[in-house]
C-alpha cells in the first residue's frame, strides 16, 4: 500500500507541474501579443 501512495503522490506531482507549464506559456504568448499589438500600434 505505501509504494502505491508513492506512485499516486508522483504522478500528481507532475500533473501539477505540467499544468503549471502550460498556464506560464499561456502567460507568455499573452504578454508577446500585447507587445506586438503595441509595437504594431507605434509603427502606424
Amino acid at each position: 500500500q505505501q509504494q502505491r501512495q508513492q506512485q499516486q503522490q508522483q504522478q500528481q506531482q507532475r500533473l501539477r507541474q505540467h499544468r503549471q507549464q502550460q498556464q506560464q506559456r499561456r502567460k507568455q504568448q499573452q504578454l508577446q501579443q500585447q507587445r506586438f499589438t503595441q509595437q504594431g500600434k507605434r509603427k502606424e
